[in-house]
């Protein structure tokens, strides 16, 4: 059993025919994908403080270039605007990574055809593994702000498709690559629970410290550290849940932001995934009724964005849809509650006609 995505529904196999697969659009992404010869963070034109081009790099996308300084230092904070220089950083670069291993992982799967399982494995090693184009196994210069920082903890949150890199390596199903990348994320690992940056991220009481959990876990147990991943959700409930969701279910650290229907999507998603994470290490982060709880706070606005009564000052992206198309399908599953599965198809239909979510069906590996 795969430890998050295919996890999500393994258990309810009865699902496995609500969750489409449009699968000539796939092929036309993975095709897309084979035609990258690399994905390195050494292409970064700009460097990090450190001058090494293995460091990852990122700037922090919300600050802008001061308006009252001739340089433009230091930087000011334009919650949920995008500075434009951020999709020259490798961020843009490490997200775009990690969907292309999705997609080629997904191609195989559906076709057997061992052009996109050996062309995820090339892409795989020359990001993690291959002396000349790895990265280094830290970020210590993420999310950097001009004239404030050179990285911040919060860059930690860039790590968050980690998760689903690791799900589609475990399907590619070729141990010498498992083998070969778990230095890197082994060494990623102490980082993210020892270092100044990792432990100022796990304090963060918003969606920051909920995928601080996720993706040390997810990265903890690929590595085969499960102790970490009990520890880290053994306090799930009173670190993250009980102090972020409120009586009516509310998130209010989401719904204050300027892009309230993202982040509390995205946050309630990284409950969904750290609960499917800690059942495989014996804990229900389900049983409460904390999680249930958000969730129905979210449905109606999952049936009808247009009744959202918080701040949302962009289109609302098909990362999002796919996010909560999931977990209500998860949600129908654990709780019973057969309005989330109207609301997803109302997604499907409605948002993302186009989308293959989720990832795939839970017999596929």
């Amino acid at each position: 059993m795969l430890f998050v995505t295919c996890a999500a529904i393994s258990s309810h196999p009865e699902l496995a025919a609500s969750y489409p697969l449009s699968l000539e659009k796939l092929l036309r992404d993975a095709n897309e994908a084979l035609s990258v010869p690399r994905i390195s963070v050494i292409d970064n034109p700009a460097l990090p403080v450190s001058g090494d081009p293995h460091d990852y790099y990122s700037i922090a996308p919300y600050c802008h270039p001061n308006p009252d300084t001739v340089d433009g230092l230091p930087y000011v904070y334009r919650d949920g605007v995008y500075n434009p220089e951020f999709f020259d950083c490798d961020r843009p670069r490490m997200d775009r990574f990690c969907k292309y291993i999705r997609k080629l992982t997904l191609a195989y799967l559906a076709t057997r055809d061992e052009r996109y399982r050996a062309h995820a494995a090339k892409l795989l090693r020359c990001f993690f593994v291959d002396e000349e184009t790895r990265m280094n196994p830290h970020l210590e210069y993420a999310q950097g702000t001009r004239g404030k920082s050179t990285g911040s903890a919060y860059g930690i949150i860039d790590l968050r498709y980690y998760y689903r890199v690791l799900d589609m390596v475990r399907c590619l199903g070729d141990a010498d690559l498992e083998y070969d990348l778990r230095p890197f994320f082994s060494e990623l690992c102490d980082w993210l629970l020892t270092s100044e940056k990792g432990i100022e991220e796990a304090a963060h009481a918003n969606n920051h410290g909920t995928w601080y959990d996720v993706t040390t876990a997810a990265i903890a147990h690929f590595v085969g550290r499960d102790e970490v991943v009990r520890e880290l959700f053994s306090s799930f409930t009173e670190k993250r849940l009980i102090p972020q969701i409120s009586d009516n279910g509310a998130c209010p650290h989401e719904t204050k932001r300027t892009r309230a229907y993202l982040y509390s999507t995205m946050n309630l998603f990284g409950f969904y995934l750290a609960a499917r994470m800690a059942r495989q290490v014996g804990i229900d982060l389900f049983a409460d009724g904390l999680i249930k709880r958000a969730t129905e706070f979210m449905l109606p606005y999952y049936a009808d964005f247009g009744k959202w009564p918080f701040r949302q000052i962009d289109k609302v992206t098909e990362e999002v849809w796919e996010m909560a198309y999931e977990l209500l399908y998860v949600a129908a599953a654990e709780f019973g509650m057969p309005e989330c599965i109207d609301a997803a198809e109302h997604i499907l239909k409605a948002e993302i006609p186009d989308s293959d979510i989720p990832f795939l069906r839970p017999t596929e590996c």
